[in-house]
């Protein structure tokens, strides 16, 4: 009796986190019967999003451009970030969805209480600007990002010669490993991702994510040099911190904050040009270029 009193005393400590590998394993073993749903949402009066919920599968990238550019003609694009809320699913899938990412300079976001794990986050990743919550100075839980090292699949390991598997699994996460550094992702969150197994989950912290960075790297630093960014002027704290202030000291703050908020604005506009060059170029014939990432 004691020992069995022991035990759940024992599992209740991780009792949320056990539930949380359950559910996600489910819909990771689902994935094959469910299907990414891809929809553009917004208005005349606000940037386009296009939403992507559920688990990633092959086809989804060609699913992805067809979302996009079918609708559109002879128009601009006009969707600018893409709001992720996904299991994660085929690895090779989710990095073609983040290469056009990439080339057509979009935003990526977990809104409020979704989520984005296993390969959903290197769909994540590729946005110029990551956002884990809606900025609309609310009390809002933010979304949340699981990371567990790469999966091959059970058939792929379970039918091949052990040490074959083995090679193909460290062949596999090294590729991993080599794209995150090239992304500039801390060192000591590749660790984590790779020290936590595929039936595994780590639940990316606020210091990750602050750790992380809202903005890719490289835009980061071009931020920096055109307009003195700094990830702590556009952080809640600072919001705070602004409050308390007296009038004319909070009137200052604000006039500088909204003045860095200008010239990133300004700065990323310039990207513009290079998004409609990539798109131009989707739309003349994107086949060959989706196949290019196989």
């Amino acid at each position: 009796m004691a020992t069995a009193t022991l035990f759940f005393l024992c599992a209740g400590q991780d009792v949320r986190k056990l539930l949380t590998l359950i559910l996600l394993s489910v819909a990771l073993a689902g994935a094959s019967a469910s299907a990414l749903a891809l929809k553009i949402e917004g208005d005349r009066e606000r940037s386009w999003r296009l939403s992507l919920a559920g688990p990633i599968n092959a086809g989804d990238a060609e699913r992805f451009v067809r979302t996009l550019l079918e609708p559109l003609a002879d128009k601009p694009l006009l969707v600018s970030e893409v709001v992720l809320n996904s299991p994660g699913g085929n690895l090779s899938e989710a990095l073609r969805l983040a290469s056009l990412i990439r080339g057509m300079h979009l935003d990526t976001r977990i809104r409020s209480g979704g989520f984005c794990s296993s390969a959903c986050f290197f769909v994540f990743l590729a946005g110029d600007q990551r956002q884990t919550a809606e900025r609309n100075g609310g009390n809002m839980r933010p979304g949340r990002i699981g990371l567990h090292r790469p999966f091959l699949g059970g058939d792929t390991l379970k039918n091949a010669d052990p040490t074959y598997g083995m090679e193909r699994q460290q062949a596999e996460m090294g590729k991993v490993i080599d794209y995150l550094r090239r992304e500039s992702m801390p060192l000591r969150l590749i660790d984590e991702m790779m020290s936590h197994a595929s039936n595994d989950i780590y639940w990316m912290s606020d210091d990750d994510l602050w750790q992380l960075g809202e903005f890719h790297p490289g835009l980061e630093e071009v931020l920096i040099a055109r307009c003195g960014y700094d990830k702590r002027l556009t952080s809640p704290a600072y919001a705070q911190l602004l409050a308390g202030l007296d009038n004319e000291a909070r009137k200052k703050g604000q006039a500088q904050l909204e003045k860095l908020l200008q010239c990133m604005a300004s700065t990323r506009a310039n990207f513009d040009v290079k998004r409609d060059a990539f798109v131009a170029k989707l739309k003349t014939g994107w086949r060959p270029w989706m196949e290019t990432m196989r």
